[in-house]
């Protein structure tokens, strides 16, 4: 594929860019087929593909510039913030208190910690984190 069919540079397949095969190989397996796949990712990300390393960075720069693309100025998109799990975290946190309160009804003289009173505090400190930032 050229840049001159539609989508340009974006939409040329991975695998028509001089790169080794090995290269190619790690794209394949990890699903990339364009370069716009590619640039989805940020360079940690790339970096955590097992066998992707500087020299499969480096090949995968020298041929993205051939488009006039470079890597390393892209960025990960950005996640929503962690606000947004708030009403579902609070959610599971009242699930919890349910568990905790059955579990103390059931299991009066239990010798073992609750684990539902545990995991309750950490959801009501990471609730509290969340509201205060």
């Amino acid at each position: 594929m050229s840049e001159s069919q539609p989508g340009g540079p974006l939409s040329v397949r991975l695998d028509s860019l001089p790169l080794s095969s090995r290269t190619k190989n790690l794209f394949h397996w990890t699903g990339f087929v364009t370069i716009d796949d590619l640039l989805g990712s940020s360079l940690e990300e790339l970096r955590r593909i097992k066998g992707f390393g500087k020299i499969s960075l480096e090949e995968t720069e020298a041929a993205l510039a051939q488009h006039g693309i470079h890597l390393a100025v892209r960025r990960a998109p950005q996640r929503k913030p962690a606000v947004d799990a708030l009403p579902t975290l609070k959610g599971c946190l009242a699930a919890l208190e349910l568990a905790s309160q059955s579990f103390r009804i059931h299991n009066p003289n239990a010798s073992v910690p609750n684990l539902y009173d545990l995991h309750a505090e950490a959801a009501r400190e990471t609730i509290a984190k969340l509201e205060n930032a």
